[in-house]
This record gives C-alpha cells, structure tokens and sequence, in this order.
C-alpha cells in the first residue's frame, strides 16, 4: 500500500468527519467528545480512529484501486471516498444495535428497546432514501427515549476499548458524565441516517444512482425482514443477507466513479441489461457467505468439514443435554477456521447457518448445521465460477480493465479478511 495515499486519504477523511459531526449530529457531549478523539494527539488519535473502522475502509478502498488508478485519477478517488468512509463509520454504531437481537441472552435488559429501535432506524432509513422530506430527528422521536437506555459502548465488540477513550476524555473534561457519553445512541442514529442520504444524493443522476438507492433500501428493509420474520426459510434468509451486507451499492459507487474517471462508454449498457447488477449480485452471495462463515469453512470439502466439525460431535456426545451454541462456544475459540461462527454465536448475531439451531440439542441441531454448511459451500462454489464468467464478459465489452478489477478484488480482499480470527484487527473491520 502506498503510504503517501494512504496518509492522504485518512486525512480527507479526518477533517470529513470532523465537519459531519457539525452538519450531521444534533449538539451533544458525544459529538463533543467524538471531536476532541478527532484533534487528540497522533496516538490516541490514531487508535480511535482504528477502534471505529476508519483505516480497514481505507486499505480496503486502497486495495480496490490501487492498480487501475492513474496518477490523474487520485485526488477525484479519495474525494469520493471520503463520503463513503463517513457513512460507513456511523453505520457501524446502528450495525451493533444488532448484536444480541438473534439469540437474546437471559441477563440481556435492553434486548427489547434495541429491537424497537433497530426497526424504527430502518423503517426511518427507507423513508428518508425513497424521498421523505420530514426531518430525521422529528421521524425518530418516538424512540428517542429507549434508546438513551442502551449503551452504545456495552453494544459493541469492543465494550473496554470504547470506556478506556472515554475514561481518558473524561480525565480532561471532569465537567461531562460518563453517562452522557456511553448512551448518546440517539445522535448517532440521526447523523447516520442523514450520512446514507447525503451519500445517496450525491450518486443521484449518474448510471450507478438507481443501483446504490436501491441496495441502500434493500439493506434496511433487508434487517427489518428478519426481525420481523423469524420463520423464514433458508433460502429467504439467504436472499435476504445478500441485500442486508452492502456489497452491491459500495462496489457500484466506486466502479461508477471509475467507469467516469475513465469515460467509459460501455459502461450505461452494462447497466441498462442488468449485467453490472448479476455481477454484483453474485459477489454481495459470495460476502454474505464469507461473512458468515469464514474462507475456510466456504471453500473446504466434504472430508474437512466432517473433520472440522469432528471435535463438536465429540463435546456434544459427552452431555446430550448440551445446546449447539454451548458446543460451538465451548470448542470453537481457538478454532480459526470457525472464527465467525464463534463470533456470532459469542454476540448474538444472525447468521445464515445458525439460525434456528442455537438453543436446540447439539447432538440433534449438528447435523442440520452440517447440512448448512455443505449447501453454503456448494453455493459459495457455484456462484464463484459464475461470477467468473460473467466477470469475463463483462470484462470483455469495457475498453478499460478497472471496473472489472475493482469488483474483482472487492471480494479477493474479503476472502483474505475473513481467512483469519474476527479479533485479529486483520480480520474484520473494528476489533
């Protein structure tokens, strides 16, 4: 990675956020203390801006066009970014709400706000993105006050680090309460809600508009789906992860900047015959699967998954009395290759493969686990080469390889991510 467009970029990025936190973020001791993390020495600085996601989204834009750029071409790409990496930064703070809604623990109290509030976000979210004019802050009063009641530091996966930041700003500012930061969710709802519409109207009007308003809807009607319906079959709740994982409106924003960038006359006919959109479809499946299972689970035959899952049967056999999330939490720590389940089934998380099966008998709920799991892979495989193909032509009718690679590497950087451990900070976005 280069280290000058890197620096360049996070610094864009930086002063970005500082001005979105004016524009976007109703007045607030968070908003204060998210500013003075922002302006804090290089250090402290730095850790922060890594426990919120921002250099993983920057290495990740990095490596998606590091090869097809020019030189010409830098200061228009990092500008685009910018908006992207804003957006994606709040959006991880309303993604935890999500943490524990899919297994809900007997000691978790808030479990029934953030589910209210997660669907009044989502329910706002579409509204604000298919045009409502009404101000975000007036759509989501109704919840404001469940959602001062959840800690957003406790709604994360990294509940320490974010008290240790706050615990150093506190130091120096003795006049806020703690409490004012930890449970300041409310604000961070609205400034990532206006954040997704800002950077949907800013793709207004260009090929890739329509693609990224309609994955942004998708996304948010996409997570309500599943809080609403509980019994939906795999196959549905496979279709429906596909929509909620935001792969096909982030690629189409960055291809559509280069498909400009590089005036490529091809690319609005990729777009009207829906080939850009089969592509990209295929690669938001292969990420739902990454994403879910990890590299290793994805892409291992019939005989290593039996030997990989060989270690559950064993615990399960020993006490039939045993749920699956017990086994899988009692056996899959160390196991790098079932990282991500370990992950979901730690923090309550949906998952493709899982649901359903959490609290039911190990000894039972194993082999329809299995069974998942070999249907995932033959999925990831299938869908693999023909993303391939259809990568080839597509490839074909564009007189500049960039759009092609781009998608490309979006998922061979992914596939990289989650080939190591979710607390690694090379395995997933905010450790």
């Amino acid at each position: 990675m280069n280290p000058d467009l890197f620096t360049s970029t996070l610094t864009l990025t930086r002063e970005g956020l500082e001005k979105s936190l004016t524009q976007l973020m109703p007045p607030c001791a968070y908003r204060d203390f998210c500013s003075g993390m922002l302006s804090a020495e290089a250090p402290l600085r730095d850790r922060w801006l890594e426990l919120m996601g921002i250099p993983q989204m920057i290495r990740l834009f990095l490596y998606l066009t590091k090869d097809v750029a020019r030189e010409q071409d830098w200061p228009r790409l990092i500008e685009c970014s910018v908006p992207v990496n804003i957006y994606q930064m709040y959006e991880v703070i309303s993604d935890n709400l999500a943490i524990g809604l899919a297994q809900p623990s007997e000691t978790d109290s808030s479990y029934d706000a953030r589910r209210q509030v997660l669907l009044a976000f989502n329910d706002v979210m579409v509204q604000r993105l298919e045009g409502r004019a009404t101000p975000t802050s007036q759509l989501l009063e109704p919840v404001q006050a469940h959602a001062e009641r959840i800690s957003s530091f406790e709604q994360s996966l990294s509940p320490k680090k974010h008290r240790e930041f706050a615990q150093r700003y506190l130091e120096r500012h003795p006049e806020v309460s703690s409490h004012a930061l930890e449970h300041a969710l409310w604000p961070c709802l609205i400034a990532n809600i206006d954040a997704c519409v800002a950077l949907e109207r800013l793709s207004a009007g260009t090929p890739i508009g329509p693609m990224v308003r309609r994955g942004l809807i998708s996304r948010y009607a996409g997570v309500n789906a599943l809080l609403r319906e509980p019994d939906m079959s795999f196959d549905r709740r496979m279709r429906i992860g596909v929509d909620t994982i935001l792969v096909v409106p982030m690629t189409a924003w960055y291809v559509g900047i280069l498909a400009q960038l590089h005036q490529e006359k091809g690319f609005q006919a990729l777009v009207d015959d829906g080939t850009l959109a089969a592509v990209l479809d295929d690669s938001a499946l292969l990420l739902r699967l990454l994403n879910d299972l990890g590299t290793a689970v994805v892409t291992q035959t019939d005989q290593e998954r039996k030997e990989l899952l060989k270690p559950l049967r064993k615990e399960a056999m020993r006490d039939a009395s045993q749920s699956l999330s017990r086994v899988l939490l009692g056996t899959c720590q160390t196991n790098q290759s079932l990282s991500r389940v370990y992950k979901d089934v730690q923090h309550g998380e949906f998952n493709v493969c899982l649901h359903g099966l959490m609290d039911s008998p190990a000894v039972q709920s194993l082999e329809i686990f299995e069974s998942r799991l070999s249907d995932a892979a033959r999925l990831y495989t299938s869908h693999r080469k023909r993303w391939e193909a259809n990568l080839l032509g597509l490839r074909a009718r564009l007189s500049h390889p960039a759009i092609s690679h781009v998608i490309q590497q979006f998922v061979v950087f992914h596939e990289k991510l989650y080939a190591h451990s979710f607390s690694e900070q090379r395995g997933e976005y905010a450790v």
